[in-house]
């Protein structure tokens, strides 16, 4: 019940009291979850695969702010993150490895770390989101992301670097093998934006 409250629920007020307040434009923020292990990430194919509970109820919610825009007179934009890192977050990948190792705890390493994922920072897609408010159109839906993958066991191996003593335990778990941003209508909004890149910034954690 307060997952579907902080998800569904909480969404569907918002909307309510945008429509309200006659707002013109509205942003959701959802995740490269939603396709799952789909072979494609482009935003026109409409074909999900949402492997988690997550990527489920970010999928719902994109179709609920979808149709209520569209029956008020509203322009939205769902806006598709993928692997975010970076500033104060809690659940990054970066987060957690530095985690470990101020506390001397065990870094789980899934499957070997053979999955690839395409990770951008949280000043970029801030960065993105800011330019978008002044784009006279935008699409339904947009994915953030690079378009690039790193593999984690590459980001693993960087931040061991400036972590030697990081304590790894291999553990075997399903998950996404492989994911990357089709962004190629991220690049005819904005033309080549310049993405950080994980692995450059992992010696700066020092």
């Amino acid at each position: 019940v307060g997952y579907t409250h902080s998800n569904l629920q909480l969404t569907a007020q918002i909307l309510e009291d945008a429509r309200a307040m006659k707002v013109k434009r509205f942003f959701y923020i959802s995740s490269c979850a939603i396709y799952g292990n789909a072979s494609s990430t482009s935003e026109k194919d409409n074909f999900y695969q949402p492997l988690t509970l997550n990527g489920k109820f970010k999928m719902l919610n994109e179709d609920l702010v979808w149709e209520f825009c569209n029956a008020h007179n509203i322009q939205s934009t769902s806006f598709r993150l993928f692997n975010l890192y970076g500033g104060i977050d809690r659940f990054s990948i970066l987060s957690h490895l530095e985690r470990c190792c101020r506390s001397n705890q065990v870094f789980q390493l899934r499957n070997n770390g053979q999955s690839r994922r395409d990770f951008i920072h949280v000043n970029d897609v801030a960065e993105l989101i800011s330019k978008s408010l002044f784009q006279e159109y935008l699409p339904q839906a947009l994915n953030l992301g690079t378009g690039k993958t790193v593999g984690i066991s590459e980001v693993v191996s960087k931040f061991m670097e400036i972590c030697p003593s990081l304590k790894l335990e291999m553990s075997s778990l399903s998950e996404v093998e492989y994911s990357r941003a089709d962004i190629r209508l991220l690049n005819e909004i904005f033309g080549d934006f310049k993405f950080r890149n994980i692995l450059e910034d992992i010696p700066k954690l020092r």
